[in-house]
């Protein structure tokens, strides 16, 4: 068994900050409960919700808040209660109290997933887990099918990358959306088939208008928010779904009237609530490695130190990020 030191690398903040905040300094290693893993790092995944949680000062008041709800690495240490796991097991996990922006960290077994024999490497399981997860979840919950239209926001952001593959895969129809030529250039590779719109060149209303014959999406899928809210409410068909999953530009006003008179259901979603049905969640991810292994779907990664977690923060807080960013943990 691997010796414990008493402290480890990690990054926590106290408060809502810019992106340089993000320092690396010695902490006290995390507490270990009697349902927890302890789990030595090699790689931790960067989120826009990581982001969201630093600028707004998501997190518990008062306390130093160490940012990061994914990663992979080697269970080192297990509570009493745990059953299931052993030390030296390889795992990802996903965990929404944060504490992934370090060497060690402490998860709910609940939460982890052990990973088996895969030619996939850790780098690609650990930047496809939480989009990879979001991106399936919000495609199934959506009940879009095969010959359908669905018109997906961010689309060569972490999560939209995915959901346009996954939606070349299942025969629908996508209208991607993004906002600069060099990710027009990315769509294609991702799914050519897919519409590609540059929000900066074209009015998106007008052009969705055009390619459905004005009968609209059957589905949008919106990690944009308020800014996006009137778009939304424009292309989306009568009894269509909007699968609204995040805020990168502030929750949106409550659109009561559009959404009564054209029938239109406006799901929430949120990832970790997933995770509550075991059997469900591993079936999942097995699914999703093994698409990655049959190379029916990629991402594009860029792997930094910790120490850089600032500037993988700045890059996706100015919308300049391609894919996922992943943090390389020594």
């Amino acid at each position: 068994m691997m010796k414990l030191k008493n402290t480890m690398k990690a990054i926590a903040i106290t408060k809502a900050g810019k992106a340089d905040t993000l320092t690396v300094k010695n902490r006290p290693l995390p507490d270990m409960q009697s349902n927890h893993v302890l789990i030595a790092q090699q790689y931790a995944g960067v989120n826009y919700g990581d982001v969201i949680r630093r600028k707004r000062g998501l997190f518990p008041k008062n306390t130093l808040f160490i940012p990061g709800f994914e990663g992979y690495g080697e269970i080192v240490s297990i509570g009493d209660n745990v059953q299931g796991f052993s030390i030296g097991d390889k795992v990802l996990y996903l965990n929404k109290e944060g504490g992934g922006y370090a060497q060690y960290v402490s998860v709910d077994e609940k939460k982890v997933y052990k990973v088996n024999d895969t030619k996939v490497n850790p780098q690609i399981l650990t930047a496809m887990l939480c989009p990879g997860a979001t991106a399936l979840y919000l495609l199934e919950q959506s009940g879009v099918k095969k010959g359908d239209t669905i018109l997906i926001h961010g689309a060569t952001g972490s999560v939209g990358s995915i959901l346009v593959q996954l939606a070349k895969l299942n025969v629908i129809k996508v209208i991607a959306i993004v906002g600069t030529f060099e990710k027009e250039k990315t769509l294609k590779t991702l799914n050519p088939d897919a519409y590609c719109i540059n929000r900066n060149k074209e009015n998106i209303a007008q052009k969705v208008k055009i390619l459905t014959k004005n009968q609209g999406v059957d589905a949008i899928f919106d990690p944009i928010g308020q800014a996006v809210m009137d778009t939304n409410l424009a292309v989306l068909k009568s009894q269509g779904i909007w699968m609204y999953y995040g805020s990168v530009s502030g929750h949106s006003e409550f659109p009561g009237l559009e959404i009564l008179m054209n029938a239109i259901t406006l799901k929430g979603f949120v990832v970790f609530d997933q995770l509550e049905n075991r059997q469900a969640w591993e079936a999942s991810m097995e699914h999703l490695i093994t698409l990655f292994e049959q190379e029916k779907l990629s991402i594009d990664i860029n792997i930094l130190p910790l120490e850089k977690a600032a500037e993988a923060h700045q890059k996706i807080e100015n919308g300049q990020a391609t894919g996922k960013y992943v943090l390389k943990i020594d």
